[in-house]
């Protein structure tokens, strides 16, 4: 069923973005890895095999359109967007947090996010799915961590805009928030066992993919090991 379709992925070469790589590659989906550097890119086409590459970001509307027209060269048909980036982690007092540190995580948390739907949903093919992947401080004050919680939170409100906004068209649009520390291969020894693991996010998305109905959104959440594969008990 899914041997047919190519799943865009933006942020491929980060340790969520190469766990949702290799399942999907893996299931047999087209993929088109995409992410800033392109010797990590070079690495992840080792890696997995048959995957296209394409070095491109997502840090303005400029970029972003530059960004959409090389996947349209490459990828005619886009059945997913997959969006797996953000700002780099850093924990500091909001109240210490000058104005030009706020703007600068706003940029890599949720300004991206937006340039992202904005220029590579339109790509979709009908019957499509755009997946955001979001962090789970939206809620949550634990110290050190305002700036970029206050950008979890706006980005969950911007997915539901965009589901909203997208109901006449004939895509779905949800975000997944991930509740965990998400482990890379690379650091399975000595790992957290009940810590989710980047290929179980990718099998997740591909539950998403799979069975749509099941996972109605817009807004997910991966609290744990147990749940992968499976819908949140409400």
């Amino acid at each position: 069923m899914s041997d047919s379709k190519t799943a865009v992925i933006i942020g491929a070469t980060g340790t969520v973005g190469r766990g949702i790589t290799r399942v999907l590659a893996g299931s047999g989906w087209k993929v088109v890895a995409i992410a800033r550097d392109m010797a990590k890119l070079n690495a992840l086409e080792s890696e997995v095999p048959g995957i296209k590459i394409v070095a491109g970001t997502v840090d303005g509307d400029a970029p972003a359109e530059q960004l959409a027209a090389q996947v349209n060269g490459v990828a005619p048909q886009v059945d997913a967007v997959i969006t797996a980036i953000n700002g780099p982690l850093f924990t500091t007092r909001l109240l210490d947090c000058d104005a030009e540190k706020l703007m600068e995580t706003i940029q890599g948390n949720l300004i991206t996010h937006h340039c992202a739907a904005r220029w590579l949903s339109p790509l979709l093919a009908p019957g499509g799915h755009y997946i955001g992947i979001g962090g789970g401080m939206a809620d949550f004050t634990f110290p050190g961590v305002g700036p970029v919680s206050l950008c979890q939170a706006a980005q969950r409100n911007m997915f539901r805009f965009f589901a909203m906004e997208v109901q006449e068209q004939d895509i779905s649009v949800v975000e997944l928030m991930l509740f965990s520390h998400i482990v890379d291969p690379a650091d399975e020894d000595g790992a957290n066992p009940r810590e989710i693991r980047a290929d179980e996010v990718g099998m997740h998305i591909r539950a998403i993919l799979d069975r749509p109905e099941d996972f109605p959104g817009p807004i997910l959440a991966l609290k744990s090991r147990k749940q992968i594969g499976q819908p949140e008990r409400q």
